[in-house]
């Protein structure tokens, strides 16, 4: 999604930081949870890679970033037999659970579409919201057990109003109900590789968890 400057929806002046609550489900030996993650979690054997995760994650993230992330309310889930997710999930009640400068607010509607998953974990995620923002074809990786899930991507992106490039490395964790929709949706990113004038972007190491405030992204 695009940076937009601060007295946007991105960044509005009333603070309203959102409690939701985290999603119980999966194996809990392999998932890990908002409030629950730790850098121990993560990397139980201490060798500073992430553990229960492709290992294209590391390209993108540190153990220690998806504590942060998980901090905030993104649950971050692990494990070698992540569901079959390939479909378009509409999420129309998305709403800024934390942001680390403050902003609160609704976000617009979006479409999010997970294909082309592999046995190895890949497969491409896109998203569009409608005269708002798009972004197509983006690699991308999945973990989890049972009907919990995390997807783990790079978004590179470029806002014209500053004339600034950045990497956006994002988490997508949700969980399958029995009717293909998603339950307890949230996604988190961390802002990274900034380069240019970037002073309506948000700053390097800024970071912010958003999730879908009736709880359902329901399967088109």
């Amino acid at each position: 999604m695009k940076n937009h400057r601060y007295p946007r929806l991105f960044y509005s002046v009333l603070l309203l930081l959102l409690a939701l609550a985290s999603p119980q489900c999966g194996d809990p030996e392999q998932t890990t949870a908002a409030g629950g993650t730790t850098q121990a979690s993560l990397d139980a054997d201490g060798d500073g890679k992430i553990d229960g995760v492709p290992d294209g994650v590391a390209d993108w993230f540190t153990v220690q970033e998806l504590v942060t992330l998980a901090n905030a309310g993104l649950p971050i889930y692990t494990g070698e037999n992540p569901p079959a997710i390939d479909g378009v999930y509409l999420a129309d009640t998305l709403r800024i659970v934390f942001d680390s400068l403050g902003a609160s607010g609704d976000l617009a509607v979006y479409r999010f579409t997970f294909a082309d998953q592999q046995s190895d974990g890949s497969l491409v995620l896109s998203y569009e919201s409608e005269g708002v923002d798009s972004s197509a074809g983006n690699p991308a990786w999945i973990a989890g057990e049972g009907d919990c899930f995390s997807v783990f991507t790079n978004i590179e992106g470029y806002q014209e109003e500053d004339d600034c490039t950045y990497q956006r490395p994002t988490v997508y964790s949700a969980c399958l109900n029995g009717e293909g929709d998603l339950t307890g949706f949230f996604f988190g990113f961390i802002m990274k590789g900034l380069s240019g004038d970037c002073s309506a972007t948000m700053p390097e190491g800024g970071y912010r968890v958003i999730g879908e405030n009736d709880g359902l992204v329901a399967r088109q």
